[in-house]
């Protein structure tokens, strides 16, 4: 079965069990008043909410679009100014920062013009001074480089956290870790063939399967479990 399929009944089987927890709300509140009951019903669907609120709290704590701007403008000044006080020229790459991999593309010797005029023409890039002499022109991309489109894997490390692989989790090659897992809270709510996938590897080939993965067992981590 595709995991875009898994992900689909995974869900289903998620909300079907929202369900119930509300409805078993229900039956122990059914002595109760209508007000105590409404109050049980908001508190069963804020647990749906959760990941939603996390999210809203990460980004909250990122600079907005304007600030980021500013912040790059005022990089690339300076760097500029840097190179405009140096008779050689420095060695350029242009390098894409993906969500998951990089690419680094070398551009050849270039002055403080030369540096000027290919950033005008990638405007969303950002200049950085490497230590060594180089000229950086940083991007950050919102998507899996073509290569993470190829060998990513999602699944267990040995802590029993939510992680990254290049390649299936067998060979153990953590590309980047995102939470601990309750196992336990994992193997009793989810069908085992969702569990058996996880641990051989689940193939992500775009950001919105990445997405989708990190939202899905973002349910059963560690600290959502506690709450």
């Amino acid at each position: 079965m595709s995991f875009s399929n898994l992900l689909k009944q995974l869900k289903k089987k998620l909300r079907r069990k929202r369900r119930l927890l509300s409805l078993g709300a229900l039956l122990l509140a059914a002595g109760v008043t209508a007000s105590a009951s409404a109050s049980v019903l908001d508190q069963t669907g804020f647990i749906g909410d959760r990941s939603a609120s996390r999210s809203v709290a990460v980004w909250a704590a990122v600079p907005g679009k304007a600030e980021r701007e500013r912040i790059a403008d005022e990089a690339n000044k300076r760097a500029l100014e840097t190179m405009r006080q140096e008779t050689d020229r420095r060695m350029g790459y242009h390098q894409k920062r993906y969500v998951c991999g990089e690419e680094l593309a070398e551009l050849g010797r270039m002055d403080a013009e030369q540096a000027e005029a290919y950033q005008r023409e990638h405007p969303g890039t950002v200049l950085m001074l490497g230590d060594k002499g180089e000229l950086y022109f940083v991007e950050d991309i919102e998507d899996l480089s073509e290569q993470c489109k190829e060998t990513a894997y999602f699944g267990i490390d040995r802590n029993s956290n939510l992680s990254l692989f290049d390649g299936l989790p067998a060979r153990e090659q953590v590309i980047r870790t995102f939470f601990q897992l309750n196992v336990e809270h994992l193997k009793s709510s989810l069908p085992s063939e969702t569990i058996n996938q996880l641990y051989s590897g689940i193939r992500v080939s775009d950001i919105e399967e990445y997405n989708s993965v990190i939202s899905t067992f973002s349910d059963f981590a560690v600290a959502a479990g506690k709450e």
